[in-house]
């Protein structure tokens, strides 16, 4: 489970599929590398480097944005969720092997 760091809190993993996960992994693994190695030994923890700013763009040459507004509180849950619902089955069309 994966808690946001802002409130409300809710559990972020509730989107993530295998794709997600994978690059998630990614991140982790390359964070190991820049902090010594999986024993922790292998040099001093740069977390300057850990922390710099992320080359995603360049990593990624597609990707959606999306900005979801309501006029008030009540409309804006309602048209994210709808949002949210729609956004998970594009996602999951998008992965699977027909796609090319």
């Amino acid at each position: 489970m994966q808690i946001t760091p802002v409130y409300p809190s809710m559990n972020s993993s509730y989107n993530v599929g295998i794709p997600q996960k994978r690059r998630i992994q990614e991140e982790l693994v390359r964070a190991v590398h820049i902090m010594g190695g999986e024993d922790g030994k292998h040099g001093d923890a740069d977390w300057r480097s850990l922390f710099k700013p992320s080359d995603f763009f360049s990593r990624h040459a597609n990707y959606l944005q999306l900005t979801i507004r309501g006029n008030n509180e009540e409309d804006f849950t309602k048209w994210l969720r709808f949002c949210e619902s729609r956004l998970r089955i594009l996602i999951s069309g998008l992965e699977g092997p027909e796609v090319r």
